[in-house]
């Protein structure tokens, strides 16, 4: 099992094109005209100091702030089942300040990696998606794509909604242009 496990993590993939090849698949054998696009968080609790991207923050898993690391997923689903499509791994903000530049290197984060927020990751996890090809849902031909993302704080669930390349919040019956 080990030596299935250095080679899965230790070997040059083609992220890429492994990405696109799977998702031809999913769209192959589990697309449908009212399948959904589904973009969420995932935390994971970790008390690692040297695990890249742990801090204190949101954790679902566990309903609370704490040391944990948090994932933003892309997948799919429609009637016929469903899938992950693609993933990245969330850093904090306070990931890239100087004073964690040694740890980011001790970690192999790239060097070029700026900050991102969540939505921010899972807007481009779509874009890349419907980029690689075709996905069927209702909007998906329609240039008109429409994701509601909750932001999860401590005490707060704000919904967030990507409408025609354009970023808006709902909070307080208010509607906030964002991007």
């Amino acid at each position: 099992m080990r030596s299935l496990q250095h080679f899965i993590s230790q070997s040059p993939w083609c992220r890429e094109g492994l990405l696109k090849i799977h998702q031809s698949m999913v769209v192959e054998t589990l697309g449908a005209e009212n399948g959904v696009i589904l973009v969420d968080e995932s935390g994971m609790v970790k008390q690692g100091e040297h695990s890249v991207g742990v801090a204190r923050q949101w954790c679902g898993s566990v309903g609370k702030v704490a040391n944990s690391q948090v994932g933003v997923y892309l997948g799919y689903a429609s009637p016929k089942g469903h899938s992950f499509l693609d993933a990245r791994l969330y850093l904090p903000e306070e990931w890239f300040e100087d004073t964690l530049q040694s740890l980011r290197q001790v970690c192999g984060v790239p060097e070029e990696l700026v900050y991102q927020t969540k939505p921010e990751i899972g807007l481009e996890l779509l874009k890349n998606a419907l980029e690689r090809g075709e996905l069927p849902w209702p909007m998906g031909g329609s240039g008109a794509v429409f994701v509601r993302w909750e932001l999860r704080t401590e005490h707060l669930m704000l919904p967030m909604y990507f409408f025609r390349n354009r970023l808006f919040s709902v909070g307080s019956g208010v509607v906030q242009l964002l991007q």
